[in-house]
C-alpha cells in the first residue's frame, strides 16, 4: 500500500461550541441515552436508579403510567411530584422539553443580571455612587431593605438534566408521538440551546425495556442506534443476545463477548454494561453491574478493547 500526505487539510476539532456537563469519575459521560432491556422482576428499575443518584443530575423528570404505585424509586431519586408524567397525556414529550427550556431561559436570566450587577457594584464605588445611577437600575436590585445579588438555584451553574421513560411502550408517546420521540433522542445533545453562548442544556435520556429486540414491544430502531451505555440482564432469547452482540460487542470476539456475558450475568439481579463511549480513565466498556469493570483480556488472551 501507498500514500501521500496532502497538505493544508488537517482534521481540526471545533473549539467552544459544545457543552457536556461532568459526571463522577467511575460514572460514565454525560449526555446519556441508555437503554436497559431485561425480563419482568429482572431488577432494572433498581440497577437504573442506583446509577441515576450517583450521576448528580440536578433535576430529573419521570414519564411512566406506572409512577403511583412505584413511589420508592420516585422518593429515592427526590423527583418532585411535578415533574411526574404520564406517557399517555398528549404532548407529554413537548411539556419536558418546554421545563429544560425554561430551565435554559432561567440560567440566561442570571447571566445577564449578574453582567448588570458587577456594573451596579462597580458604580457604588465611586464617590457619586446614587445619583450616577438610573432608578429601574436601583429598583432591580433594591430588595427587603438592602440591594441583593441576583439568585440562581444551581448557584450559576447550567443544570445538568435527565429522564427516565418506565412502562412505556405502547404508549401515545411510542405510537402517535413517536416521531417527536425519535427526532428528541438524535438531538438530545442540543435540547434547550443557548442563546448567548455555544452548546445546550441538553437532556439525557433512561429507558427501561423488557427487550433490546423482539418482534412486538420493543424499542424503535432510532433509539436502540442512539444507544451509548446498556444494560443486559439474562435472557432466554439466542437472537436477542446475538443482536445485542453484533451491535454493542465492541472490538472483541463473538465468543469473548458470551464469556463476559455469562459472568456478568451469573447472579439473579446481576447485569453486563456496555458503555460505548467510556472514558479514557475506565479500563473496559463492559462491567458486572455498575460497580467491576471486566476486562476482555482476562477472558481471551487476544481480545482487546
Amino acid at each position: 500500500m501507498r500514500t501521500k500526505k496532502v497538505r493544508g487539510l488537517p482534521v481540526t476539532v471545533n473549539k467552544g461550541d459544545t457543552y457536556v456537563p461532568e459526571t463522577p469519575e467511575m460514572c460514565p459521560g454525560a449526555r446519556q441515552v441508555s437503554i436497559w432491556a431485561g425480563r419482568r422482576n429482572s431488577g432494572k428499575s433498581t440497577g437504573c436508579a442506583s446509577l441515576l443518584e450517583k450521576m448528580g443530575y440536578d433535576r430529573l423528570f419521570l414519564c411512566s403510567p406506572t409512577a403511583l404505585s412505584n413511589q420508592g424509586m420516585v422518593a429515592r431519586l427526590k423527583i418532585d411530584p411535578e415533574d411526574v408524567y404520564d406517557p399517555n397525556e398528549p404532548g407529554v414529550l413537548r411539556m419536558i422539553i418546554d421545563e429544560v427550556e425554561r430551565e435554559r431561559d432561567d440560567y440566561e436570566r442570571y447571566v445577564e443580571e449578574m453582567k448588570r450587577w458587577k456594573q451596579f457594584v462597580r458604580q457604588l464605588k465611586r464617590d457619586d455612587p446614587v445619583f450616577s445611577i438610573p432608578d429601574e437600575v436601583l429598583l432591580t436590585f433594591f430588595k427587603d431593605g438592602e440591594f441583593k445579588k441576583p439568585y440562581h438555584k444551581y448557584g450559576g451553574r447550567k443544570p445538568f438534566i435527565g429522564v427516565l421513560f418506565d412502562d412505556c411502550l405502547g404508549s401515545r408517546l411510542f405510537t402517535k408521538d413517536i416521531r417527536l420521540l425519535n427526532a428528541t433522542v438524535i438531538l438530545h445533545r442540543h435540547v434547550a440551546a443557548f442563546n448567548n453562548e455555544p452548546g445546550a442544556i441538553g437532556l439525557d435520556m433512561f429507558f427501561l425495556t423488557q427487550a433490546w429486540k423482539s418482534n412486538v414491544g420493543t424499542l424503535p430502531p432510532v433509539i436502540r442506534n442512539q444507544c451509548t451505555t446498556l444494560a443486559v440482564f439474562k435472557t432466554k432469547s439466542d437472537k436477542e443476545l446475538q443482536a445485542i452482540q453484533e451491535e454493542c460487542g465492541g472490538e472483541i470476539s463473538k465468543e469473548t463477548f458470551y464469556r463476559i456475558y455469562d459472568y456478568c450475568t451469573a447472579g439473579e439481579h446481576d447485569f453486563m454494561f456496555i458503555d460505548m463511549f467510556r472514558k479514557k480513565s475506565h479500563p473496559s466498556m463492559f462491567r458486572r453491574c455498575l460497580d467491576e469493570f471486566v476486562i476482555p483480556e482476562n477472558f481471551s488472551g487476544t481480545d482487546t478493547t
